[in-house]
């Protein structure tokens, strides 16, 4: 409980360095976005491989260097905010992202922010700035502490899904977290209205860290998207709750059609992307 507490006040004491990050953020609503390290643009997409993308990222601010010789290990989010507009450079016009199986993501996201939470409050389905809308619900749990195990996790997404969908309210109430890769990239187009002039290059996870190093100039790997293995066998409360089916078939999709890819990544243009049958029929 001790070093629960103190990883609080260390992460809110760095979030109010960050401040004028944060404010931005806030005002121009475009976290997740696009992240850019030398000439290169990345989309942030939460629990796939984010943390690396914006550590290199921060690792170009004076203060995240000041604070990381002071704490030695310092949470990355707060220091890092997406760019506000997407312009042609050195390396013409493409944008570059990582993808991950759907039930793999998912289980990350309930590993860190369930079952091995650092902050002091339960971790909530829902968006931060929604709970208001929710506060006297009891339709479906919205609220998950590590008491909760992987299938009232998925059970309880589900919930909230089929609840939203019958309200007809948007899955922009879903936690960041828990929004689909594909929903993630379909919604740049309203952050960033020029994306259409821009080409997407999709990769697997597992490339990161070799396509990190060659953006950078590093000659040994980076060694950053080094998530641990799971030892649980989640698959089968995947299966049980169907939230593939349910909540995640097209990122299911997408994810296959990345993976028999011959040239073990998918180029194409923004437009092109959200034409292709939303990855339905892969």
């Amino acid at each position: 409980m001790l070093s629960r507490f103190l990883y609080n006040i260390k992460f809110y004491f760095i979030k109010i360095i960050f401040i004028d990050k944060y404010i931005l953020k806030r005002i121009r609503n475009n976290d997740p976005g696009i992240i850019k390290i030398k000439n290169f643009y990345f989309v942030d997409i939460p629990k796939v491989g984010s943390s690396s993308i914006k550590y290199l990222a921060a690792k170009e601010s004076k203060r995240f260097k000041l604070l990381k010789k002071v704490f030695n290990n310092v949470p990355i989010h707060p220091s890092v905010i997406p760019v506000q507009k997407l312009e042609i450079n050195n390396y013409k016009n493409k944008i570059f992202l990582f993808i991950k199986s759907p039930d793999e993501r998912l289980y990350s996201v309930f590993k860190e922010k369930v079952l091995f939470n650092k902050f002091l409050f339960s971790f909530s389905l829902l968006k931060y700035g929604k709970l208001k809308s929710f506060k006297n619900n009891f339709e479906f749990r919205y609220k998950f502490n590590k008491d909760n195990n992987f299938l009232d996790f998925c059970k309880g997404i589900i919930k909230l899904d089929n609840y939203l969908k019958s309200k007809n309210l948007d899955k922009e109430f879903f936690d960041k977290h828990l929004i689909s890769q594909y929903d993630h990239i379909i919604n740049l187009k309203e952050i960033y209205p020029n994306i259409f002039d821009f080409e997407i290059i999709i990769y697997p996870i597992s490339k990161m860290d070799k396509i990190l190093k060659d953006f950078t100039s590093k000659k040994k790997g980076l060694n950053l998207n080094t998530s641990k293995k799971n030892n649980y066998d989640y698959e089968n409360d995947i299966k049980k709750s169907n939230i593939i089916n349910e909540v995640y078939k097209k990122d299911e999709n997408l994810y296959k059609k990345l993976m028999s890819s011959k040239n073990g990544f998918l180029e194409m243009s923004y437009g092109s992307f959200l034409k292709e049958a939303n990855f339905t029929n892969s």
